[in-house]
């Protein structure tokens, strides 16, 4: 084979799959990326007892990489990329996480095909997916992973060929070695991907978790060999960033960044730890308006998603599918994460039988062995419906699912993945939705509430609602494909023959046209419903701040005035780490006639669950604590406080913001948009 020796590992090592408390064991090393408010950035930065250089670009997020070359007791790069965020000139700064494998361990019993038979591929109904395609080399699924072994019996003839880099070059010699960038991508000699641990052409699978992943997603069907993949025929690219060890961050967003460039249609995530970073968020938003679909494992910890984040898995993006695992009774897996609201769907994970290193086989379970089936889920559906957008594939995915018992409340579909809800033949469109109404408008939300569509015209139910705004009437299919997506529901539950939904965190005195249409499991569109105006509570401003200067606040400890998140216009107040903060505000005038007064601002929260407290001066000068804002939230969410009660008699007020955290320093509250209204 060439190039590097290929050593395979024990079989009964055990990796932990999450970011320990301990500072050393969430770090990779301690490199930062940095990304500058305009240019890539300078070729050194110190502060206060620290030094670092530049060591390389990322492109990708137009970011770079900075390493101490001197730091001071008691820094670490979380406390130097906190201080770098106080710089005007810098959007964001943050340590090099460490991720990990998400593997639960190896399931006992001989190395056999025939043992512990692929109840995964019975579960999805996947027989019903083979009687329209097995699959397409067109069809490219990155593996972001250990790696694979593409000479594996099973998986040699589904491996991605970069074409730019075969045949042979002008010189007569094979294009796939000769230590030439024949496809300009920046990458010498990627025939068969790329390995960014070791930074070479042989992204070969050194562990055995790459490999495994890999043959859910594809083993070569119909070869008399192993075992099936959910395709047999499918072109997968080995991406390795991980090792025994673990990866980084830097490495992470590489990967993404070549799988962008490469133009896959999936990518799949069995990995997970470190902390919120803004820089994988870029990376994969990216990703997803390149029309690139991230399914990501949602962990193996027992947790709740919804309280305690788990990343990638948790980022709010459009392109994003977590996996919870279940087992061959469709049970959740003891190990398993879950989320109401950000995990998805639920993926056969235990005891899965798939390829490893050698020609081998073995069983494993994990959300790292769910997620693969979800991936490869995917890919089958590209395969049959190649014209399938990445909003419509996901769409798909989600709502079709079959509804499990023992995870309704648990994951966002309350269901499993299911190719004879995806791929059923139907082609009746869901009946009109009649009824739609606002039931309820506040400061920053609308009630709103339709009467359930039938899946096929009057008979059935529909399993997808989606709601647009505009600014003007949307009446005709072009005006529903300019307006924007404002809340999807999947398999809702009426009550009493209505479905009720809230918009929540619009701005204030909005006022908009809405319109909703319901789709069934094969993505059939209902008409468009009636378009209805509807407006927020209407309000009276006595100030707002978008918090472009720091002038108006007085940040104490960790709250620094940052590029690196905001809601609207370019900057924010944020306080990040595990020590506790104020932010102050200076006073603020107040009209001398109102009834109601408000303060309403925007807010977004990261890492684990911060302790937020927020506060308003009395009468005696005294603060008055107003509410403890709830930080299970993700994405930029608004908060509107009724202040009349606390400020009687008042001339001004001031705020005061009070921020701590005590394990995860990523952990961080960020604050924009802050305004006073009446009424």
């Amino acid at each position: 084979m060439g190039g590097r020796m290929h050593r395979i590992p024990l079989y009964s090592i055990l990796l932990l799959f999450v970011a320990q408390s301990a500072l050393a064991e969430k770090l990779y090393d301690d490199r930062l990326i940095v990304k500058f408010a305009e240019g890539i950035g300078a070729e050194s930065l110190s502060g206060s007892g620290y030094d670092l250089m530049f060591e390389e670009r990322l492109d990708f997020i137009e970011a770079a990489v900075y390493r101490p070359i001197t730091m001071a007791d008691g820094l670490n790069p979380f406390s130097i990329a906190l201080d770098l965020m106080a710089r005007e000139d810098i959007a964001y700064a943050e340590p090099n996480y460490r991720y990990e494998i998400i593997e639960q361990g190896l399931a006992a019993g001989p190395n056999d095909p025939e043992y512990q038979k692929l109840y995964g591929l019975r579960q999805i109904k996947a027989t019903e997916a083979w009687q329209r395609s097995v699959g397409s080399r067109e069809v490219v699924v990155a593996v972001i992973d250990t790696g694979v072994d593409f000479d594996h019996e099973d998986l040699a003839g589904n491996i991605f060929e970069n074409n730019g880099e075969l045949g042979v070059d002008k010189d007569g010699k094979d294009r796939r070695f000769n230590k030439v960038d024949d496809d300009n991508n920046g990458f010498v000699d990627d025939w068969r991907g790329w390995d960014f641990q070791n930074q070479d052409n042989e992204p070969f699978d050194d562990h055995m978790h790459g490999t495994h992943c890999s043959g859910t997603i594809g083993a070569v069907g119909d070869n008399g060999k192993g075992v099936v993949g959910v395709n047999w025929e499918i072109s997968i690219l080995p991406i390795k960033f991980l090792d025994g060890n673990g990866g980084s961050l830097v490495d992470a967003i590489k990967s993404i960044e070549y799988a962008t460039v490469m133009g896959v249609d999936v990518m799949s995530n069995s990995w997970g730890g470190g902390g919120f970073g803004l820089s994988m968020l870029e990376a994969i938003t990216r990703a997803g308006e390149k029309g690139i679909l991230f399914v990501a494992a949602a962990g193996n910890k027992a947790n709740n998603n919804d309280t305690q984040a788990f990343y990638p898995a948790t980022y709010k993006t459009a392109n994003m599918i977590s996996v919870a695992a279940g087992d061959d009774q469709e049970k959740l897996a003891s190990f398993s994460n879950f989320g109401r609201t950000t995990v998805h769907v639920l993926a056969p994970g235990v005891n899965i039988l798939s390829t490893v290193p050698g020609n081998l086989y073995k069983a494993v379970s994990g959300t790292s062995m769910a997620t693969p089936h979800v991936s490869g889920f995917a890919a089958l559906l590209k395969a049959i419906d190649p014209e399938l957008s990445m909003h419509d594939l996901r769409n798909k995915i989600l709502g079709s699912t079959r509804a499990v018992p023992a995870v309704e409340g648990k994951v966002l579909t309350n269901g499993m993945i299911d190719f004879g809800g995806a791929l059923e033949n139907d082609t009746s469109a869901p009946g009109k939705i009649d009824g739609f109404t606002v039931t309820g408008a506040g400061l920053d939300h609308l009630g709103l509430a339709f009467a359930p569509a039938g899946d096929d015209g009057p008979n059935g139910s529909a399993t997808i609602y989606e709601v647009r705004g505009a600014e003007e009437a949307i009446a005709d299919e072009s005006a529903w494909a300019e307006a924007s997506v404002l809340a999807t529901l999947y398999h809702p539950v009426s009550k009493n023959g209505i479905i009720e939904l809230l918009l929540r965190d619009l701005p204030l005195n909005t006022s908009l046209q809405l319109a909703v249409r319901a789709y069934d499991n094969v993505l059939n569109a209902s008409p468009i419903s009636k378009s209805l105006g509807a407006t927020t509570s209407p309000l009276t401003v006595v100030s707002l701040d978008k918090l472009e200067t720091p002038d108006s606040f007085i940040g104490e400890g960790l709250w620094v005035h940052t590029k690196a998140l905001a809601y609207s216009g370019e900057y924010s107040w944020m306080a990040k780490g595990t020590k506790a903060a104020k932010l102050i505000s200076k006073p603020i005038a107040l009209p001398e006639n109102y009834q109601r007064i408000y303060v309403n601002h925007r807010q977004r929260f990261g890492g684990a669950t911060p302790s937020c407290l927020f506060y308003v001066s009395g009468p005696d000068g005294k603060w008055q604590r107003v509410a403890q804002p709830s930080t299970q939230t993700y994405g930029w969410v608004g908060a509107t406080y009724d202040l009349t009660d606390f400020v009687k008699g008042q001339k001004s007020l001031s705020f005061m913001l009070y921020f701590s955290a005590y394990k995860d320093e990523s952990t961080f509250w960020a604050i924009d948009d802050f305004g006073i209204f009446v009424k």
